[in-house]
């Protein structure tokens, strides 16, 4: 679970602190960060107020509601008896996701190559863990991002994810090889 929370990866200094501060619930931290918080939250909800369908995403309809995948890389594996089928997960600080799965696929290579040959004999599947969100209110941000190109939704802290389905995939990696790795399905609640 800790995997999951911990995999926001920016140069953002503040963006890093704030999530940590949340993911580890320590009250003093809390308190330092809770006036920012809530101008945060405020921008947040001003935000639209649903997701629609643009270039790249991809929708699925369940239950009478239509969801778009979005993925999110982790960097490491998650132990697939931690997150069992039917797990409830609520991600305590803000979580960024991409509608490019291949930006994902290959973040996950670029960044997360074995230290040495012994790992990655331990590894069956190095490269992180691939998460596949089902969502319906997470809110896009590419008008307001620096790189537009990257598709990315932002969730609020406490966003509750049900892991729906866990498996390998070999998925292309660059022009000419493949690669397998875990991934995750996960409704949001």
């Amino acid at each position: 679970m800790d995997k999951v929370v911990s995999s926001n990866s920016t140069d953002l200094q503040l963006y890093k602190e704030l999530n940590l501060a949340m993911r580890t619930g320590e009250a003093e931290a809390g308190q330092m960060w809770k006036p920012f918080t809530k101008h945060l939250l405020s921008a947040y909800n001003k935000l639209p107020a649903s997701i629609s369908p643009s270039v790249g995403t991809t929708q699925q309809q369940q239950q009478g509601l239509v969801y778009t995948v979005l993925y999110k890389a982790v960097h490491a594996q998650i132990n697939s008896k931690d997150l069992e089928l039917n797990t409830s997960v609520v991600i305590p600080s803000f979580l960024t996701a991409t509608a490019d799965k291949g930006l994902v696929t290959d973040f996950l290579v670029v960044t997360h190559k074995p230290k040495d040959e012994k790992a990655a004999l331990r590894s069956e599947t190095p490269g992180g863990t691939l998460l596949c969100l089902h969502c319906h209110s997470a809110k896009p941000l590419a008008h307001h991002s620096a790189i537009p190109t990257e598709q990315e939704y932002l969730f609020a802290p406490n966003a509750q994810f049900e892991v729906v389905a866990q498996y390998l995939e070999l998925l292309p990696v660059g022009d000419t090889s493949s690669q397998t790795f875990q991934v995750m399905t996960m409704v949001l609640r």
